[in-house]
């Protein structure tokens, strides 16, 4: 390679990185989708053919009760109801500080519900525009692909909805409670992983689903703290 040419290159390399320092979260989602599209080719079907050989037992138990943790329904009606209960105790407070400190909780619950309402929106879309088959269809009948615009109920693998749902609310709870961010980071893990283990998602449901609920939380957390609002619950350390 020529002088000239390894400048242009390095020239291309510092401008595309400092592309990435403005656009950091467009940045990652094209690397993302460009990685899933690989997967979705190389990877995801004989992954999925592996782990639904060999997943049995007291393992496959275990990320069957898991899993459950990441239904929305769950995390809509736990945290609509924590901001509903933090609004009436701020009407029944009796001192001005208590008011404030219960509509603070509840802003800060109303954050999480609407990280994990969004996030869900734009999954269920997506689910629908690409209309992924599960890999039951994989198992069952041998099929592997896409069904655009589809309404069926076993074409809307991508991305995974349980996925979306835990990065999603773990991340938001990562804000009010952040002593215990190790430990809602550990479940997010599990919980997403637990629908690659239980073969009812393909790997690159998850991370795109992951990577949707988690960017959610960094839209909206500005705008809950905006006028100087703090999110935060419980004690940082």
């Amino acid at each position: 390679m020529s002088l000239a040419c390894s400048l242009h290159v390095c020239s291309k390399l510092r401008a595309h990185g400092a592309w990435l320092r403005t656009h950091p979260r467009l940045g990652i989602f094209l690397y993302l989708s460009v990685l899933c599209v690989l997967l979705m080719i190389f990877v995801d079907k004989p992954l999925e053919i592996y782990l639904k050989a060999n997943v049995h037992g007291h393992m496959e138990g275990f990320f069957k009760v898991i899993t459950g943790i990441g239904s929305g329904l769950h995390w809509y009606v736990g945290t609509l109801s924590a901001a509903v209960l933090c609004l009436i105790a701020a009407h029944m407070a009796l001192t001005t500080e208590a008011h404030a400190r219960f509509l603070s909780w509840a802003r800060s619950w109303g954050f999480v519900l609407a990280a994990v309402a969004s996030s869900g929106l734009v999954v269920t879309i997506m689910k629908h525009v690409f209309g992924r088959l599960r890999p039951r269809h994989l198992f069952d009948q041998g099929l592997y692909g896409f069904e655009p615009f589809s309404l069926a109920s076993g074409a809307n693998s991508f991305p995974s909805g349980h996925s979306q749902t835990i990065c999603a609310a773990m991340v938001a709870l990562m804000a009010l409670f952040p002593r215990h961010g190790i430990w809602f980071a550990g479940l997010a893990f599990l919980v997403t992983l637990s629908r690659l283990m239980t073969t009812v998602h393909f790997l690159s449901d998850t991370l795109m689903g992951a990577y949707i609920g988690i960017v959610a939380v960094l839209l909206l957390k500005p705008l809950f703290e905006a006028g100087g609002h703090s999110l935060r619950i419980g004690r940082s350390r």
